[in-house]
């Protein structure tokens, strides 16, 4: 048959997340709320969409959402999104999940098979709003630096250090299946 194909853009002023999630079912169990701003463009084939050649930038303004149950809403998200093909980064983002202020980089490489990585510094952290039992005696992890990526359901803990009261710990390792997560962890 005859390969359709199919050239998009979209331009936008900033429109209210809670209000684009209303014309989308699957985005309404994350809650979304803040502000997004669209100038994308993409063309291809109408029978693979992932497959999609994509460019622009959405802009994204104390956007929040629900990621996970056990985990506390991710809010005051900022940055913004470059569309590069079959790939999307995010160079520079700043967000808090409770109480930690979260900063970093992000991308997403190959839509259809998609694999993410994001390097990101925490200030101070409590393993509570990230869905973990808190230690006890109560110890604070400060000066948090992570580089982790995530590929076909498996986690990779490229690096991840910081420090319990005055120790310093370094961590690598492995979430291999995310829906039973067990950590196969290296220290140092």
């Amino acid at each position: 048959g005859e390969k359709k194909t199919v050239a998009v853009e979209a331009r936008s002023n900033q429109i209210r997340l809670d209000d684009l999630s209303e014309c989308f079912p699957a985005m309404r169990k994350m809650r979304p709320t803040g502000l997004i701003r669209l100038n994308i463009r993409g063309n291809g084939n109408t029978d693979d969409p992932l497959a999609l050649n994509w460019r622009g930038d959405i802009s994204l303004n104390d956007t929040s959402f629900v990621a996970a149950e056990h985990i506390k809403p991710v809010r005051s998200l900022s940055g913004m999104i470059r569309l590069k093909g079959n790939s999307l980064e995010m160079p520079h983002f700043s967000a808090a999940i409770g109480s930690n202020v979260i900063t970093g980089k992000a991308e997403l490489v190959n839509f259809r098979n998609p694999s993410i990585n994001v390097d990101f510094n925490c200030p101070e952290l409590d393993v509570d709003d990230i869905g973990l039992i808190k230690p006890v005696p109560e110890k604070k992890l400060t000066k948090i630096k992570g580089s982790l990526s995530w590929h076909s359901n498996t986690l990779h803990i490229k690096t991840l250090s910081g420090q319990v009261d005055n120790s310093t710990v370094h961590l690598k390792g492995t979430v291999s299946d995310l829906t039973k997560p067990v950590m196969v962890l290296r220290a140092t």
